[in-house]
């Protein structure tokens, strides 16, 4: 998990972080030392977080399991960054004791998502807000009659 191209944190069940490999600095920005001496509880967005302490609460309780990630975490520069990844228990593994979370950066993705969300929202207000009839033609059917506009 050294060189692995997913940030991935060894947790105590309270949240606090025993291990976190190289990547998760570039992910979150803590260097590795100062992360590790935190409890990632309290980088979370509050609002990804009462949605992931039930799920949280009941993992622990299922030695082997794991649950989804998609939420915010707080960059070290104050930003909020989407992640996405996994939790799994193997507090039961002797050679672990601790719950393992991979996980990769999706802001870009998330942005992207939200972007076209917004940009379909506008031309969908515009297309039903509009006083002139509006039609859409698909681009092979307009060269097959029409020909082909170079």
């Amino acid at each position: 998990i050294e060189y692995s191209t997913h940030a991935t944190v060894l947790l105590l069940p309270d949240g606090n972080v025993v291990y976190a490999n190289p990547f998760t600095q570039q992910v979150l920005g803590y260097a590795i030392k100062e992360f590790e001496s935190m409890n990632t509880l309290y980088l979370i967005h509050p609002g990804d977080l009462l949605t992931l302490k039930p799920s949280f609460a009941n993992l622990l309780e299922r030695p082997g399991d794991f649950i989804p990630l998609i939420l915010r975490v707080q960059h070290k520069n104050g930003t909020w960054r989407w992640i996405e990844g996994t939790i799994r228990n193997c507090l039961h593994v002797p050679a672990i004791c601790a719950l393992i979370a991979t996980f990769q950066d999706i802001t870009v993705k998330k942005q992207n998502e939200e972007h076209l969300k917004q940009s379909e929202e506008r031309y969908r207000i515009i297309f039903e807000q509009a006083s002139d009839g509006i039609y859409v033609a698909r681009r092979a059917i307009v060269q097959k009659y029409l020909g082909s506009c170079s």
